[in-house]
């Protein structure tokens, strides 16, 4: 009978270590679980940080290029010695003798007009232009080249604004 005896305690035994786990083993592994969780929710907090603010300079330097473009374009098809600069506005006179202008207002958020020749009215062409110096204008030479620079500001990674820019020469046809 001895021998049953042991054998009831080693089932007691068995039975005791397949009970589940203790305290102390599921407070280490919910600890564990909590820190792998909150490293992951950092990388995504920085990963959408960094998508955000590319998404902002991508869209900032889509609208600059776009803007430059039409401005070349209607200042290229100018004729000789009708573009002047004053008080904000890039006036020009198209091949068909109609006037036309770029005109730059500041404001909390910078904007830049287009009044079209053939047209009535103004067209706002681009918002959130650098609040400084979103329009710079100068000429030089004869015949006169004009250089032109857009500004504009984005945030950042950091959510600090930025400044970025693009310039571009310009010359009526003769």
């Amino acid at each position: 009978m001895r021998q049953g005896q042991v054998i009831l305690r080693r089932k007691t035994r068995l039975r005791g270590s397949d009970s589940g786990f203790t305290m102390i083993e599921l407070l280490v592994s919910m600890s564990m679980g909590l820190i792998i969780l909150l490293g992951m929710m950092m990388v995504f907090s920085s990963d959408a940080k960094v998508a955000s603010a590319l998404a902002s300079r991508t869209e900032r330097l889509g609208d600059l290029y776009i803007a430059s473009q039409i401005m070349q374009n209607e200042l290229r098809n100018a004729q000789a010695g009708t573009i002047s600069w004053a008080s904000n506005k890039l006036n020009y006179t198209d091949q068909d003798g109609q006037a036309g202008y770029f005109e730059y207002q500041y404001s909390s958020t910078d904007r830049l007009y287009w009044k079209r020749p053939n047209y009535s009215s103004r067209q706002e062409m681009i918002r959130d232009l650098d609040t400084t110096s979103g329009l710079a204008v100068s000429s030089s030479g004869t015949p006169k080249t004009w250089k032109v620079t857009l500004k504009s500001a984005f945030k950042n990674e950091s959510r600090t604004t930025k400044t970025m820019q693009i310039s571009f020469n310009v010359w009526a046809r003769n």
